[in-house]
């Protein structure tokens, strides 16, 4: 599902760009009235945005995708996992590294927001961001007799709820039902 936002803003920027030239504007060339000039900024823009959140590199959808990628290709779900954080934070430091060389070339305050960038998808290997581990069971308590997990299974207790009320039958009232639900991690 990662790979829906940045298709989205490509998609986006494509219809734009073409709703443009729809409009009288040719490519490579000046737009001939702010109308345009606007349907062809947010097309470029959106493409750009696209094109950026692809980029391998965690928290963005690239670095979530190349994972999905990874786990297909080796089909271990730990392995992807470290390949894709390590692929993630080569791609910081070049964006650090590109920033500090951009920052020092007289780029200033450019320079400085892609170092910045950089430095926001770098993770130490002692703080990883997305460690594989199984999810912790989401459960949905209205009693502690009575708890529905978003997971396959049932869980009897919930050591969240102090509530005795049963809820077991469905014409109790779903909304008295919904104004007592308490929400634990098991």
């Amino acid at each position: 599902m990662a790979i829906v936002g940045p298709f989205t803003s490509g998609v986006l920027g494509l219809m734009l760009l073409a709703l443009a030239w729809v409009c009288g504007w040719v490519p490579r060339s000046q737009p001939a009235t702010p109308g345009i000039a606007l349907l062809v900024w947010l097309g470029y823009i959106n493409l750009l945005l696209g094109a950026f959140n692809m980029i391998p590199g965690f928290p963005l959808d690239g670095g979530r995708v190349l994972h999905a990628i990874l786990w297909w290709i080796l089909g271990d779900a730990e392995r992807s996992t470290r390949a894709a954080a390590r692929i993630g934070q080569i791609i910081a430091v070049f964006f650090i590294g590109s920033g500090i060389l951009q920052f020092f070339q007289g780029a200033a305050l450019g320079g400085l927001w892609v170092a910045f960038i950089g430095g926001s998808f770098y993770r130490p290997p002692a703080l990883p961001i997305y460690r594989f581990r199984p999810a912790p069971f989401f459960v949905a308590c209205a009693s502690r007799t009575s708890c529905l997990p978003i997971t396959p299974r049932w869980i009897p207790t919930c050591p969240c709820s102090n509530s005795s009320t049963n809820n077991c039958s469905v014409l109790d009232g779903v909304a008295s039902w919904l104004s007592r639900i308490r929400a634990c991690w098991v």
